[in-house]
């Protein structure tokens, strides 16, 4: 679908930052008509919802993995605010080679699960939107180090990356029928370096990103949608979105030697004006 760059106004969207809405959205923005209820209940078509979302259930989890000389922290705990709307999460990753593991990663996540439930006033086909407006700051940078091979290893390597990123799935759930239909594929917001070297003996070859550094900031809204999604106004429905957060460093070998290499990655959309806001909930 064609992305247009619009200037946003509305609303808390951030004065004097570019953001990129689809063509769907824009067309939701334009004639949808606004509404603010206390509930998420019968839903008449063509009308959109905005928090609070008060029978909204939310659970918050931050998952962790380390491996050998890798670390980090949850910077803020991932949090969901039913009456605004507004959640997020920060993290930061970082490791150093040490030859005492042959893996020295970390990945630090904050992660919003939220079930909504709509119930729809007529029977038919629908197109559901789901607007966010994501506002992140976040940096990567990697030292690839040296990666050598074996002369007695016929194949061996190296990877090392970095990555800041917040990515997410969403589904509508007949609970009637225990059904349910994934929304489009939303590709989530990333900076991300690598370096990975394979070798054959001690012949080593690396492929590497163009750069060994990279950022991501901004406000980006977006969409989670389903596109003429036939419903039972008689079943009840609820909408199951995960949203995900944060950063992650990988320096692992496999049969090669590796001197040299570290890598950080931060990520915030928690704190200084950053953000993940469910900005509406759209039934057409």
């Amino acid at each position: 679908m064609e992305s247009r760059r619009v200037y946003a106004k509305a609303d808390r969207w951030r004065t004097g930052r570019w953001v990129t809405l689809t063509g769907s959205a824009l067309a939701i923005l334009a004639v949808a008509t606004v509404l603010a209820p206390s509930t998420l209940g019968a839903v008449t078509p063509g009308v959109t919802l905005k928090a609070p979302y008060k029978k909204a259930t939310v659970v918050l989890t931050n998952p962790a993995t380390v491996a050998g000389c890798g670390g980090g922290a949850i910077r803020t705990s991932a949090f969901f605010n039913k009456t605004t709307g507004i959640g997020g999460f920060s993290d930061n990753s970082s490791s150093t080679w040490c030859t005492s593991s042959t893996n020295n990663s970390a990945s630090y996540t904050g992660r919003l699960a939220l079930t909504l439930p709509v119930k729809f006033a007529t029977s038919g086909m629908h197109t559901i939107t789901v607007l966010w407006d994501t506002v992140i700051a976040g940096s990567v940078n990697l030292t690839a180090g040296t990666c050598a091979g074996s002369a007695s290893a016929p194949y061996s390597g190296c990877t090392r990356s970095s990555e800041a990123f917040v990515y997410g799935f969403a589904y509508l759930i007949d609970k009637t029928t225990h059904k349910k239909v994934a929304s489009n594929a939303w590709p989530g917001n990333f900076a991300y370096v690598d370096s990975y070297t394979s070798c054959r003996y001690t012949n080593c070859s690396t492929t590497s990103s163009a750069k060994s550094s990279a950022t991501i900031s901004g406000s980006f809204f977006w969409a989670w949608y389903w596109n003429k999604t036939a419903v039972n106004s008689t079943h009840k429905y609820v909408l199951s979105m995960t949203l995900s957060g944060g950063a992650a460093v990988v320096l692992k070998v496999s049969g090669a030697t590796l001197s040299g290499a570290k890598a950080d990655a931060q990520l915030n959309s928690a704190t200084g004006g950053n953000d993940e806001q469910l900005y509406s909930v759209t039934i057409a």
